[in-house]
């Protein structure tokens, strides 16, 4: 016959931490997933690839994705700067009209 040494409590403890291990895989398969979503990347060689490929990889798909919002940041930028040029120009035509 065989004999548990464990207790009742470190059965619980065991259990416990195997469901809170499973949650958090879970939790994090949900979370890639999503982000593989989001950032259009193929995960097919995923775990074929040496660490510093797949960072590489991760990367070039987190810049692809923002780099089209940099640019329209950047032409808000530029657009706000004109518009503000326009008014000083416009402020200047008056200033000078009345003299």
């Amino acid at each position: 016959a065989v004999v548990s040494t464990q207790s009742t409590g470190e059965h619980y403890a065991k259990q416990t931490t195997e469901i809170r291990t499973n949650e958090q895989i879970r939790r994090h398969k949900l979370v890639l997933e999503q982000m593989r979503n989001y950032l259009k990347i193929d995960i097919s060689d995923l775990y074929r690839l040496p660490t510093d490929e797949l960072q590489d990889k991760v990367e070039e798909a987190v810049q692809n994705m923002l780099s089209p919002i940099r640019s329209k940041e950047q032409m808000l930028y530029q657009l706000t700067t004109q518009v503000q040029d326009l008014e000083r120009f416009i402020e200047f035509l008056h200033g000078t009209g009345t003299t």
